[in-house]
């Protein structure tokens, strides 16, 4: 068994689960982040928890993230892993991401991670935790105001300053939109038969979710101005 770091929120975590590996998608703080030119503050930090995990998945769905895989790969000796998220949701994109998660599937069974079998992704999917974000969960009893919070990663005591400052505005989050919430915003679907390799409906459910970034932008803003109103 091995520990996977990981930033993205559309990386599987169920298949990673499945593989007989476990997710670990670190929150670092502000300071003591590797400075490396060209590169962002956050993902600076998350190249320094890379190198403290076993292997590490990148994605495409950022251009740092896609130059820190490039640096990863040569200056670590750790696995490591570059999925391509699409940025649409057509047919098309689903099919890939399915391609991907495939192949994403033989990485993590190259690490020595056990047997898989369709069953046991069928399993995680059913039973994959919540993953909320702490602003959702934050107290806003009495808050006669709504308020969508939306963004990219945050270090760890700036994400608990912006929760405190909700809170204290006496404002209620109808809709998150950051980052850590965006695995919470899947769309519930049937399990498939454990006959039927789910691994295409975990596809579909990860293009499900209305992040900000995606293409066609209509169902995020279909979604917010449902909440907010």
């Amino acid at each position: 068994m091995a520990t996977i770091c990981y930033s993205d929120p559309c990386v599987p975590v169920e298949l990673i689960a499945a593989c007989g590996h476990t997710a670990c998608r670190p929150r670092p703080a502000a300071a003591g982040f590797a400075e490396i030119e060209g590169l962002c503050a956050w993902a600076g930090a998350f190249c320094a928890a890379a190198r403290q995990t076993d292997a590490a998945i990148f994605t495409t769905g950022c251009d740092q993230m896609r130059r820190l895989y490039e640096l990863h790969t040569t200056q670590s000796p750790r696995p490591a892993f570059l999925l391509n998220i699409p940025k649409t949701t057509s047919p098309t994109a689903r099919d890939m991401l399915c391609e991907e998660f495939k192949r994403l599937k033989r990485f993590l069974l190259a690490l020595d991670g056990g047997e898989w079998t369709p069953e046991r992704l069928a399993d995680q999917m059913a039973h994959r935790p919540a993953e909320t974000a702490d602003i959702a969960a934050a107290d806003t009893a009495g808050a006669d105001r709504g308020l969508a919070v939306i963004g990219g990663p945050l270090f760890e005591d700036d994400y608990a300053s912006l929760c405190r400052r909700i809170c204290q505005s006496g404002l209620s989050v109808v809709f998150d939109g950051t980052e850590p919430a965006w695995p919470a915003l899947r769309v519930s679907r049937p399990l498939p038969s454990v006959k039927s390799d789910p691994t295409a409906m975990l596809a579909e459910s990860c293009l499900a979710v209305p992040a900000v970034w995606k293409r066609p932008a209509g169902p995020f803003f279909d979604r917010l101005c449902v909440l907010i109103h």
